[in-house]
């Protein structure tokens, strides 16, 4: 990665406020140190303490150009480097330097966890060492030591900043982080062991007014509501509470997607937050999930879950306090962080917030302390059948009507377990899906899956309804049936449909269309998330000759440029045939056509390089070769 070098700014002392103490120590001891009988006053020793001076500034950081010494003054310990004398001489301290050298490895390696259990290590050492050493020497190195242990702590903190990673509480990274924060007001990533006890304090065990309005408002006007709510957290609640304590946070945090979406799948707020957690697309794409026309994660029960408690990690980490971590979750980190900044208070009940916010966490409160035990509160238990379920693993794009059929299912099944699929189908461009289907029925609808034909498999695209168009001409030009859209797309009356609404339109592999959006015979117009080889790939050619015909030298292409598609090979003897043309009209498929032709379709799609998801348009012509007469 990219690292942003930051400057530290806590309250350490400047390198000059510690430079100076260190040389006046050092010089009282070079010039105090007595000289032994027979030695030359302006001889060896005086060389050795000159040389130990300019090593302890070069360990202070002075650079070498302005302090290097004659090398013939180090006598016989010119090759010995003062950190070597010092190892040398003081055994205890080459552990320390062993913890380092360890310590520095494993940062170099990118393991940060392994580096900072090293350098805690060290610090531990480095405070033991300087308590028992008398020796100025070996006091220079420790805080030559402890100086490169802050520097590495610093670059260490901001690594996982850029990488919203977490770390152990830390009181040297605990320092790191505040002058980060200060400096900057980035939050701080430092991710302290939740404990019980402290979320209790903080949310469950509090008693005000603004909570009790709130249980008064769920077992009176709101009972109903909350019923309700009660009962899908008795169908699938234990999804989300085993994520959350896998993820090592509060089970409780389950009533905050209560309060935020009754813990409905399908919830949607004005403000376009969808899902249980009520995430926006921004912020969900931010935490890993997938919003597009296809698929909607944030009414995934499970990967929502996931995000939300990768989100909550970070606001918690930011305020370390549970109440504010709530009101961030609901008004945005920033907001709350402005408002203890302009206020000057960081008590959540004393801060002037939207009202929403306000209400938001004794709203929770009151949610969590009647959800932990319904009955105290006039709650009868309902009996629900249990959400279970499996999970398969498809590598390619199916529809939920084929994977139904496939494991011998209902169809309402396969929805409701993935209210995410918004096309009826899993998502196209993808590698792999992860899809839940009924309990029980995994293995066996995987392999049912698996022997589907490659024939049989539907190619997906969308289409926007143009003014005068009927669900008929689109099934016919698609060369699927009216049917099949509808049920897609949830159409109960075709003549209700509207211009503009965009259809998923199923079609089996193979076969081309005519359709007003499609390729000209010759040329392919780039689509958003066309890679070279997918193009080449549909229209039979090699990637090279697709670079060459078009004057590419690399594999980068522009969403909307136009393509040549190089002629590849007829295979066809032109002593014995000849080539026609036919122009492509409205409707025509191209099945249609080799066998007014009496032409096998892979024959005519080779003469003409069409791959199975290409199409063709009205206009259009196609290289067609006949057996020549007589």
């Amino acid at each position: 990665m990219i690292l942003t070098r930051f400057t530290y700014t806590g309250h350490r002392p400047g390198p000059f406020a510690v430079l100076l103490p260190l040389l006046i120590a050092l010089l009282g001891a070079c010039l105090s140190t007595p000289q032994p009988p027979g030695t030359d006053p302006d001889g060896g020793m005086a060389a050795v303490a000159d040389t130990t001076f300019v090593d302890s500034l070069a360990l202070l950081g002075v650079p070498d150009s302005l302090l290097a010494p004659p090398l013939e003054a180090m006598g016989d310990l010119e090759d010995e480097s003062l950190r070597e004398k010092i190892l040398r001489t003081h055994l205890s301290l080459r552990d320390l330097q062993e913890l380092y050298d360890e310590g520095s490895l494993s940062y170099v390696d990118h393991e940060l966890d392994l580096a900072e259990e090293y350098f805690y290590l060290l610090q531990e050492g480095v405070e033991e060492a300087r308590a028992d050493q008398p020796d100025s020497l070996a006091l220079i190195y420790l805080a030559s030591l402890d100086r490169q242990l802050d520097s590495y702590i610093e670059i260490i903190t901001e690594e996982r900043f850029f990488s919203e990673s977490y770390a152990p509480v830390s009181e040297s990274l605990t320092e790191a982080y505040d002058s980060l924060r200060i400096r900057y007001e980035v939050p701080n990533l430092i991710l302290p062991k939740i404990e019980p006890s402290s979320f209790e304090r903080e949310l469950l065990l509090v008693e005000r007014a603004e909570v009790q309005w709130w249980i008064d408002y769920f077992t009176g006007r709101g009972r109903k509501t909350f019923e309700r709510w009660l009962e899908r957290k008795a169908q699938y609640g234990w999804v989300i509470e085993d994520i959350l304590v896998r993820e090592g946070m509060p089970r409780e945090l389950i009533y905050m997607a209560m309060i935020e979406s009754g813990l409905s799948t399908t919830a949607r707020s004005r403000a376009a937050a969808v899902g249980p957690w009520q995430f926006m697309s921004g912020t969900a794409r931010a935490r890993g999930l997938m919003v597009d026309a296809w698929v909607d994660e944030r009414r995934d029960l499970e990967k929502s879950t996931v995000a939300a408690c990768r989100h909550l990690e970070i606001v918690y980490a930011m305020f370390q306090n549970w109440p504010l971590a709530l009101a961030a979750y609901n008004a945005g980190e920033y907001r709350i962080q402005r408002a203890i900044r302009l206020q000057g208070d960081a008590d959540y009940w004393h801060l002037r917030l939207p009202r929403e916010t306000r209400e938001y966490v004794p709203k929770y409160i009151a949610a969590a302390r009647i959800g932990v035990d319904p009955a105290a509160y006039g709650f009868v238990a309902v009996e629900v059948d249990t959400l279970r379920f499996d999970h398969i693993t498809l590598d390619d794009t199916f529809s939920l009507d084929q994977v139904a059929r496939a494991g011998e299912f209902p169809v309402r099944e396969l929805t409701r377990l993935n209210p995410h699929l918004l096309s009826g189908c899993t998502p196209p461009r993808v590698d792999t899906y992860s899809l839940r289907v009924p309990d029980g029925r995994g293995e066996a609808t995987a392999a049912a899956v698996r022997k589907i034909p490659e024939g049989e498999r539907i190619a997906w695209r969308k289409h926007r309804i143009k003014s005068g168009e009927t669900i008929g001409q689109i099934a016919r030009r698609y060369r699927t049936t009216s049917r099949a859209i509808m049920d897609l797309n949830g159409i109960r009356d075709a003549r209700r449909v509207r211009a503009g609404t965009e259809l998923t339109i199923p079609y089996p592999r193979g076969v081309a269309v005519a359709s007003a959006s499609a390729t000209r015979s010759g040329t392919y117009t780039v689509r958003s998330g066309d890679t070279l080889s997918q193009i080449a790939r549909r229209h039979g050619v090699s990637v090279s000759s697709l670079r060459s015909a078009n004057g590419l030298s690399g594999s980068r292409i522009v969403t909307g440029a136009q393509l040549k598609i190089p002629g590849a090979s007829s295979g066809v003897n032109q002593s014995t045939h000849q080539q026609t043309t036919y122009r492509v009209q409205r409707g025509d498929t191209l099945y249609d056509i080799g066998r007014a032709h009496s032409v096998p379709l892979d024959q005519l799609m080779r003469w003409n390089q069409l791959g199975p998801n290409s199409t063709i348009r009205p206009g259009d012509e196609l290289v067609i070769w006949q057996r020549r007469s007589g």
